[in-house]
């Protein structure tokens, strides 16, 4: 989904602004997992897990055959060419007889990231919930594993060691808070004894290296403390504890050469993006972009990973955060709730999972072009809900995944949806109110970037670097009505960046707007250095 991330172009007098599926049956690292690529130039069949929930009891609709159900790609109708009845156990076959990739291709895969506090817990009682269904709800082939923060543990049928692991996370020790609360801003890392505290008290009768960083799923390589380190002033484990959405797609990584029905359940207080707030600052705009709940599903779908969530924060979500939620639920093939305990919808993902289907279909366009492929499931009975994955891209191999890109994004939606205002990269902003063409609406915008502390690289007598902009204008509810998202490369010989930086960058927009639009908010971020400018006013 490339056309998700693409960015629009213009010129600055100072620069170019541009556009810019072998585990062993214990414990399995999903790494160890990957497999030398294989390149086809042809689709075979594609495999979907199908639940259908009777959506007034929340139980799985069971007895249905293929003639129940139809599948579409792209709104042509595709023929079934395999189906399984998941509700009916192998039960003519003696265990024995059972191989073992009819195991891995049956069982059930369950990450669980529980990003909550113990005094956010309330009456959702997700620790407790978590642990209960690992003991008392998984079959003994079932692999689960647990994410904390930036760590990950194998995926394993020791279910018992998990859930202690889920207990202990109840209340993390005082000397690992103390040591998250480095000042990294200082230290320019993240605090080297942290991670190896919160292992010990997690695991206190593991092996050691049980726990690893998710970080290495999120860069491809194990050697992530080795990329993106000049310049940088966050680590890659301090994103991944304070960005929900790095840990969801490294979960994705980690999961994608793992077999079975894969599950990331997120059980989370505030969402993907929770925005950063305080009393009466600034103004936080009702931001939801969905390309990027889009681009996550869509990586979930290629791996064949399931996002389910739970939201502990009920009915007090901002909007943007359910929506966005709900929308990478359903079309990653997950569940989705704000409104039941967790013991309660973790019952309803058990109860579907036990009781599913599998379709398989040749799709009638056998070339691998690229393009992401919309697949809709439906089944001719009423009051159901069917869950299923709702596309995948033709390719190979899927494309590399950007992780600074994923945390950019983050950021820039975070701090739109917040109402904190930053000042490490200084702006200035005017906005007015024109005439657009055809009797439209628009608004120009006029920006001065400061760029003096920013750490520009130098390269061949030459300052470079890049500042990616968000311009947003509001109504007066907040809610957005017109839109840019751009990049700002620079590239200045010597005399161009003293220049700039005794001045500072003019930027200059126009931008379509679809309503009545009175505020504005500009958010310019810098990723090499983690640093974030806004500026927020009134249009004339």
């Amino acid at each position: 989904m490339t056309d998700s991330l693409a960015r629009g172009a213009a010129i600055l007098g100072l620069g170019l602004l541009s556009g810019w599926l072998v585990a062993c049956p214990e414990i399995v690292r999903a790494q160890q997992n990957q497999q030398a690529p294989v390149f086809k130039s042809r689709l075979d069949i594609i495999r979907t897990e199908v639940g259908v929930i009777d959506v007034k009891t929340g139980k799985a609709v069971t007895g249905l055959t293929d003639r129940d159900f139809t599948v579409s790609e792209n709104g042509a109708r595709q023929t079934i060419a395999t189906f399984v009845d998941e509700s009916r156990p192998d039960t003519d076959s003696p265990a024995s007889s059972v191989s073992t990739a009819a195991i891995e291709q049956r069982r059930r895969v369950f990450l669980f990231d529980i990003a909550v506090t113990q005094f956010g817990d309330g009456p959702y009682k997700s620790f407790d919930a978590v642990a209960r269904f690992i003991r008392e709800r998984l079959r003994p082939q079932d692999l689960v594993g647990v994410m904390v923060l930036n760590r990950v543990s194998p995926l394993t049928t020791d279910h018992e060691r998990i859930a202690n692991i889920v207990d202990r996370q109840k209340v993390l020790p005082k000397e690992y808070r103390d040591a998250a609360r480095s000042d990294h801003r200082v230290t320019g890392d993240y605090h080297p004894n942290a991670d190896r505290i919160l292992d010990a008290w997690l695991d206190p009768s593991g092996t050691p290296g049980f726990f690893q960083s998710a970080a290495a799923y999120l860069l491809g390589s194990q050697e992530y403390h080795q990329n993106d380190r000049a310049g940088t002033i966050y680590d890659w484990n301090f994103r991944l504890n304070i960005t929900a959405v790095l840990r969801a797609v490294a979960a994705i990584e980690y999961l994608r050469h793992v077999k079975g029905d894969k599950h990331y359940v997120l059980i989370t207080g505030a969402g993907f993006n929770p925005p950063v707030t305080f009393a009466n600052e600034g103004i936080g705009l009702h931001y939801h972009d969905a390309s990027d709940d889009r681009r996550l599903a869509a990586r979930a779908n290629d791996a064949g990973v399931a996002l389910d969530i739970v939201s502990t924060s009920g009915a007090g979500s901002p909007a943007s955060t359910v929506m966005s939620m709900m929308n990478v639920a359903e079309d990653s093939g997950g569940q989705y709730s704000s409104l039941r305990r967790t013991d309660q919808q973790l019952s309803r993902i058990d109860d579907a999972t036990q009781r599913g289907y599998i379709l398989g279909y040749v799709p009638s366009n056998p070339d691998l072009d690229g393009k992401y492929r919309d697949i809709k499931v439906t089944v001719n009975r009423p009051g159901v809900a069917v869950v299923y994955r709702h596309g995948y891209t033709a390719v190979a191999e899927p494309e590399r995944l950007d992780a600074k890109e994923e945390f950019t994004r983050s950021r820039l939606r975070d701090a739109a949806v917040g109402n904190t205002n930053f000042n490490d990269i200084g702006v200035e902003a005017k906005a007015s109110a024109v005439g657009g063409a055809g009797g439209g609406r628009q608004v120009r915008v006029d920006l001065l970037i400061d760029i003096s502390k920013l750490p520009l690289k130098e390269t061949s007598g030459r300052w470079e670097g890049d500042i990616d902009l968000l311009i947003l204008c509001g109504d007066k509810k907040q809610n957005v009505v017109g839109k840019l998202d751009q990049r700002m490369r620079l590239g200045m010989n010597v005399a161009q960046y003293e220049s700039a930086k005794a001045g500072r960058v003019p930027y200059s927009a126009v931008l379509d707007v679809t309503g009545d639009a009175t505020l504005l908010k500009v958010i310019a971020y810098h990723s090499d250095s983690d640093r974030l400018g806004t500026a927020v006013g009134a249009i004339r």
